[in-house]
C-alpha cells in the first residue's frame, strides 16, 4: 500500500501542503515515488522568484543535493548510481564508450536549465580527458558538442563510430549544450565567451528567459514545461512571466 507519509505532520492550509497540492496537480499523483523533487519557495508568499540572486541560491541548494553520497555496507553511492539518465549509444571503441560515460549526467528537471549554470549541477566530480586529443579536460560547464565533434573529425574523419554518435546528437538535438544560454552571474570568470551576456551590466530579464519553458543539453528530448518548473505564474499582456 502507497502511504502518504508527509499528510501525518502537514498543517492544514499551510504554506507546504500549497506546494504538494500544486505539485500533484502538475506532475501526477505518484510524483516523489520515482522522481526526486525538491520544491524551493522564499521566506514571504508572494515574493517574486525571478531575480538572479534567487536562481544562484536555488543553484547552491540543488549543487549540495547532488553532490550526497552515503554508505552501504561500506559501498559508497551517490547520485549518478541511481539517476535516470541519457543513455550514448555503444562503439566499437571501448575509450569512446568510457568517456561517455563519465560525461553522461543524471537528468535534471531545472528552470537553470535556461541558462548556463544549469550546466554546473551536470558535473562530472572530476574533469574528463577526451583520448588522443590535446585539448583541455571537459565538464559540461566548459563543453559544446558541436564544437567537439568537430575537432575529433579532423583525426578521425571516416570513423564509423563518429558517424553514428552525429546521427545520434542530431536526432537528440544536442548542439552547443549550455555555452551559449545567458549567464545568470556574468561576471562569472567560467561564463562562456558565446554567452549572449558576458560581462554584461545589464540586468538579465528571468521571466522572459523562463517564458515557453527550458531544455536541457538534449533539447528535442529534455523539454521542460513552465508549469514543471514554476508554480502560481503570472503573465502580461504578450504572454510572458513577469512573476
Amino acid at each position: 500500500m502507497l502511504m502518504r507519509m508527509c499528510s501525518c505532520h502537514l498543517s492544514a492550509g499551510g504554506r507546504l501542503e500549497e506546494e504538494l497540492t500544486y505539485t500533484r496537480e502538475n506532475h501526477g499523483e505518484g510524483v516523489g515515488s520515482r522522481d526526486l523533487m525538491i520544491t524551493h519557495t522564499l521566506k514571504e508568499k508572494g515574493a517574486n522568484v525571478l531575480h538572479s540572486d534567487t536562481l544562484l541560491a536555488h543553484q547552491q541548494v540543488l549543487k549540495a543535493a547532488v553532490d550526497v553520497s552515503v554508505e552501504v555496507f561500506d559501498i559508497s553511492w551517490s547520485l549518478k548510481d541511481v539517476c535516470n539518465s541519457l543513455s550514448f549509444p555503444l562503439s566499437e571503441e571501448h575509450y569512446l564508450d568510457m568517456t561517455l560515460e563519465n560525461l553522461s549526467p543524471c537528468v535534471i528537471i531545472t528552470p537553470l536549465d535556461c541558462f548556463w549554470e544549469g550546466s554546473k549541477l551536470l558535473g562530472p566530480e572530476y574533469p574528463v580527458k577526451i583520448p588522443g586529443m590535446s585539448m583541455n579536460a571537459v565538464q559540461w560547464s566548459n563543453l559544446n558538442p558541436q564544437s567537439l565533434i568537430e575537432s575529433v573529425k579532423k583525426y578521425y574523419a571516416t570513423s564509423n563510430t563518429l558517424q553514428a554518435m552525429e546521427a545520434f546528437m542530431k536526432r537528440a538535438g544536442i548542439t552547443t549544450a549550455y555555452q551559449e544560454k545567458p549567464c545568470l552571474n556574468p561576471n562569472d570568470d567560467q561564463c562562456p565567451e558565446t554567452a549572449p551576456n558576458k560581462k554584461s551590466s545589464k540586468p538579465l530579464n528571468i521571466g522572459a528567459e523562463l517564458t515557453g519553458g527550458c531544455f536541457g543539453f538534449a533539447a528535442k528530448y529534455m523539454q521542460w514545461p513552465e508549469g514543471a518548473l514554476l508554480g502560481g505564474i503570472t503573465k502580461n499582456k504578450t504572454g510572458h512571466i513577469v512573476r
